[in-house]
């Protein structure tokens, strides 16, 4: 879902490869929904008349079909960000920092700074795109498109109270998410995470597996919506346990906790049930289990390994993955408006696929370099 949180470590030749993690699962989650948008669908479109497709047509469908684990690609960054944000003050707490040395007001003034800049611009983006959309190019936005599932996914509420629950990050389904950018939804998740940690990281302190275990029975009760004072109470709590297996593998990685990485990473092996698996808190606790288990293996390779010199590579993407992720929905909706008005449906080929993906990692790359590069430049935590 995001890539706010640079790595800044004591180490950070044998963690710049989790910066290339990032940039990847942005371009999941970016080609997914260009190939979504940009493309007839499979069964929208390939099943009704496979005869019209070439061979190089069919080869373009199914290549951008890989890309649609964009949720699973969200659960990925949950992670990711949960060993980000609690490394260093794991490595604190085991160096024996008394708890007063965490300074709480700089880490929420931080998270502020990091979220805030790249997320006000994705709002504003998504409001001008989405007027000028309505005007000219008013079909996809009528909902009258001749794709169900574009239709039935793709919103655009943009009245005042909305923007207002939006800027304060506010779940859905108590604020619909503004206009067309419906990623906005992890972030806000990823926003209350955050927000919350401290008041865990202090039971963590001399408590650790208390701390873990509160997580866990969160998760339980989270099964139980009529409990909850608030629906969001009960959002947030279904997901936070996907975060804590971050801060779990930060704890390890540290050794602060007394287990070996290694073993660890037979977890990756939870994949195999998740196609099996109806419930979605169930789900995305699983495929997030499977990532703490891949990520445990990775950390447990020594930095010249091919594999996390491979991952490194992409290490430029990851660093404005943030703003890639928080933009690219209303542009790639305004694309797909043009071309169902001007040619009446989505295209066979999967050239506007690409041409859609590249603009989108040109216009957030030079967007981050004003408003996300500057703060990834201090220290994240």
């Amino acid at each position: 879902m995001r890539g706010a949180d640079k790595v800044n470590f004591h180490d950070p030749e044998k963690l710049i490869f989790l910066d290339g993690l990032r940039g990847l699962a942005a371009l999941m989650v970016l080609i997914g929904h260009a190939k979504w948008l940009l493309q007839e669908g499979y069964s929208e479109g390939y099943l009704l008349h496979p005869n019209q497709y070439g061979l190089i047509d069919k080869l373009g469908l199914y290549f951008f079909r890989l890309f649609r684990f964009g949720h699973e690609a969200v659960m990925f960054f949950f992670v990711l960000s949960g060993f980000v944000i609690h490394l260093s003050y794991a490595q604190k707490i085991r160096d024996g920092k008394p708890l007063g040395t965490i300074d709480y007001i700089n880490y929420y003034k931080k998270r502020i700074s990091r979220i805030y800049p790249p997320y006000l611009v994705a709002l504003v983006l998504t409001f001008f795109l989405d007027s000028i959309g309505a005007n000219i190019f008013p079909l996809l936005y009528l909902h009258s498109t001749m794709y169900p599932s574009i239709n039935q996914a793709v919103s655009f509420f943009h009245d005042l109270r909305i923007l207002i629950g939006n800027f304060f990050l506010v779940l859905e389904p108590t604020v619909v998410n503004f206009g067309s950018n419906s990623v906005t939804w992890s972030l806000k998740y990823e926003w209350w995470f955050y927000m919350i940690y401290p008041f865990f990281l202090v039971i963590s302190v001399k408590r650790t597996w208390i701390c873990y275990f509160l997580v866990f029975v969160l998760w339980l009760l989270s099964f139980t919506i009529g409990i909850w004072p608030l629906l969001m109470a009960q959002q947030i709590c279904s997901l936070l346990i996907c975060w804590w297996l971050g801060a779990l593998l930060a704890d390890v990685y540290s050794s602060r906790i007394k287990l070996r990485l290694q073993h660890l990473a037979f977890l990756m092996i939870s994949i195999i049930v998740v196609p099996f698996i109806s419930n979605s808190i169930v789900y995305d606790f699983l495929v997030s289990l499977s990532f703490f288990g891949v990520l445990a293996l990775l950390l447990s390779l020594k930095p010249s390994n091919k594999i996390l010199t491979t991952l490194s590579w992409w290490g430029g993407i990851g660093k404005f993955s943030y703003t890639i992720y928080i933009i690219h929905f209303p542009i790639l909706v305004f694309i797909s408006a043009w071309i169902m008005e001007t040619s009446g449906a989505l295209p066979i080929h999967s050239g506007f696929v690409i041409l859609g993906i590249l603009a989108v990692i040109i216009i957030s790359y030079a967007l981050s370099l004003v408003v996300e590069q500057p703060f990834l430049k201090r220290k994240s935590v």
